[in-house]
């Protein structure tokens, strides 16, 4: 990765980088594990995961041994390991499935519901319908 006036800011450690995304972030993989770089080459989430999926501007969703746990942008535990599937929604809620049954939290990881519902779909500002 070099800079506007070809310098050098990131050498050749990986095997792969990907696009950046809307975020400014791209994913990167080493040595078969996958991490995420920012703009800058900085390491956001260090390559030590199975998968990565780029949730929002401050959150990623990270697969470990076939389960996802979600991490904010400074590495802090949002979410612990355990989930099938995450998703955000209006940028404020979690919504996360264990078992196929879906559940919702806070995007700081408080829980509003555990996983007993086999659908939830955001409707506004303040209601989810649940099935």
């Amino acid at each position: 990765m070099i800079d506007a006036d070809g310098q050098v800011i990131l050498q050749p450690v990986y095997d792969a980088i990907g696009e950046f995304k809307e975020y400014g972030y791209a994913t990167m993989q080493r040595e078969g594990r996958v991490g995420m770089l920012n703009r800058l080459g900085e390491e956001i989430v260090l390559p030590k995961y199975d998968d990565i999926k780029i949730l929002d501007s401050t959150l990623v969703a990270v697969m470990d041994q076939g389960e996802w746990q979600v991490l904010n942008l400074e590495g802090k535990l949002i979410l612990k390991k355990g989930y099938e599937q995450v998703k955000v929604w209006d940028g404020r809620f979690i919504g996360y499935q264990k078992n196929r049954l879906w559940g919702i939290s806070h995007k700081d990881g408080s829980i509003i519901t555990e996983p007993i519902y086999d659908e939830i779909e955001w409707l506004s500002e303040k209601a989810f319908l649940v099935r």
